[in-house]
């Protein structure tokens, strides 16, 4: 049987217990589709895995920084 879908404000505990906070960029995103954190979730677990990721969590966080200066989305801020 499956778990429950987590609600969003779960989710959103979720990061900031793994990374200290929420990225800006899924805060925007949440206001503009509430669905977007849930995609971005299982994107994530699926892409970075928890055991034995590619990249740790320093790696990741520099990434999704300069991916969003890249594209000047503001989100870096």
């Amino acid at each position: 049987m499956p778990s429950p879908t987590p609600t969003t404000e779960q989710m959103l505990q979720k990061m900031r217990q793994m990374l200290g906070e929420v990225p800006a960029a899924i805060v925007k995103s949440i206001d503009a589709n509430p669905a977007l954190i849930g995609d971005h979730v299982q994107a994530n677990r699926f892409a970075m895995p928890a055991d034995d990721a590619a990249l740790d969590i320093n790696e990741r966080r520099a990434e999704a920084a300069t991916a969003a200066a890249a594209t000047g989305s503001g989100a870096e801020r």
